[in-house]
């Protein structure tokens, strides 16, 4: 078994020492056990799916243990939700009087704690995987040809986003930054490519997002184009 220092997540337990021939109490001592991290893809607080700017689960063990072992409290869902927009703390209230669940608070003089303690959620621990059937890759330099000026334009791919994955977890992902608290719901079905042209005259590069069915086809005339010039 790991170290106890080793993990970065602990929680309280009382260990006696007991004498057993007698059965008798020895001794009562606090440690700390750790314990497991959530999975990669998963929030690294809560270990539970969902988006940055929601709120998180406060009916997760992993949460509930992780937070006593900070805070040495429970978790109340009004600290699972002291991160977010007050939108969205309303639409969660809606949501468990719904449901039956009632909201909590924290005790009297205490005030709500956001994620564990820290003023921001860790990102979840993997990248944003590049899909394996990806036309092009992130970084990748390209040229760019006006539909309707048929003038080329230098451009770059800044992110190949797989289908329903936030394009600004692929974007900071794949180019080594990090994640925002605030993105918007996936709604692409299909790889979705991100890709950066530049502009005259210094100015910031225009962002365009192509699908995957939209830029083969493109390849594919493009191909044919350069196959019937001179």
């Amino acid at each position: 078994m790991a170290e106890q220092h080793a993990f970065k997540h602990t929680m309280p337990v009382a260990m006696q020492t007991v004498d057993m021939a007698t059965g008798t109490v020895q001794k009562t001592e606090d440690v700390s056990w750790g314990i497991i991290p959530p999975a990669a893809d998963k929030c690294q607080v809560c270990a539970v799916a969902h988006e940055p700017h929601l709120f998180h689960d406060c009916r997760s063990l992993f949460y509930q243990y992780a937070f006593y072992g900070r805070q040495r409290r429970w978790p109340t869902w009004a600290d699972a939700a002291a991160h977010c927009e007050p939108l969205v703390v309303d639409a969660l209230k809606d949501t468990l009087a719904t449901n039956n669940i009632k909201w909590t608070d924290p005790p009297d003089g205490a005030q709500p704690i956001a994620h564990l303690g820290e003023t921001e959620a860790p990102p979840p621990r993997g990248e944003t995987p590049v899909p394996a059937d990806a036309l092009l890759q992130p970084g990748q330099d390209i040229e760019v040809t006006h539909p309707e000026t048929c003038e080329k334009t230098s451009a770059k791919v800044l992110a190949v986003v797989p289908k329903l994955c936030p394009v600004e977890h692929a974007i900071a992902d794949q180019n080594g930054r990090p994640r925002p608290m605030m993105v918007d719901a996936p709604r692409h079905r299909s790889t979705l490519y991100v890709i950066e042209i530049e502009q005259p005259d210094g100015r910031a590069p225009k962002r365009i997002y192509v699908p995957q069915r939209a830029l083969k086809k493109g390849l594919a005339d493009g191909a044919k184009l350069g196959e019937a010039a001179p």
